[in-house]
């Protein structure tokens, strides 16, 4: 007669119960995993994330001999800055710098928060004579920003000190790599912010 019986419909009703909760399952699983490489302030990755992947990248990259790059960003004086206007302020603008980085960079270059202020951007296929370039643009994109300004929250202009390292100019891509951009960075820190720094 082509109509379910009482027994097909519960049958029915244990297959789509089962259904929903492997569903339910699936999403949760997906949601936690995104959980434990995202940093939950920002929305990007997070430092555990961006080491693995590193790793990733720096093995293919001398496998193929293919170029790679790192970006380090450190935003200019955000201790006194989070000493003036307090923390939660703080936090949006590490939000709002989370924005404009993004819109500066490619879909396939893995963007984390290295750890407090400081922002790391690996730059897969990217060779050296790009990157400063890119740097230059990501601090001159936050230079000309301004965040806050509303809800109660003063108008506020930011700076950050870029450093920036590449292989196969910087030696090998392992953790001199690292090495390298982080130099860089405490170069452009010291001498006088708001600058790219290549070493």
């Amino acid at each position: 007669t082509g109509a379910f019986t009482e027994k097909d419909l519960k049958i029915l009703s244990v297959v789509a119960r089962s259904g929903a909760m492997a569903l339910d399952n699936a999403t949760l699983h997906k949601r936690m995993e995104e959980l434990t490489i995202t940093d939950e302030l920002t929305g990007i990755f997070n430092y555990r994330y961006f080491a693995l992947k590193l790793k990733e990248e720096q093995r293919r990259a001398a496998r193929y001999n293919l170029p790679l790059s790192l970006i380090m960003i450190d935003i200019d004086w955000f201790k006194k800055f989070n000493d003036t206007y307090g923390h939660e302020v703080g936090n949006i603008v590490l939000q709002n710098i989370t924005m404009v980085v993004k819109k500066c960079i490619r879909d396939v270059d893995i963007f984390a928060r290295y750890g407090g202020e400081e922002f790391v951007i690996i730059l897969p296929q990217t060779p050296s004579y790009e990157v400063a370039s890119i740097g230059e643009r990501i601090r001159q994109s936050i230079e000309t920003s301004t965040f806050g300004g509303s809800d109660g929250i003063p108008e506020l202009s930011v700076t950050v000190s870029v450093g920036v390292s590449s292989y196969p100019e910087n030696g090998k891509p392992n953790e001199e790599l690292l090495s390298v951009v982080d130099q860089a960075l405490y170069r452009a820190k010291g001498s006088g912010k708001n600058k790219v720094c290549v070493i």
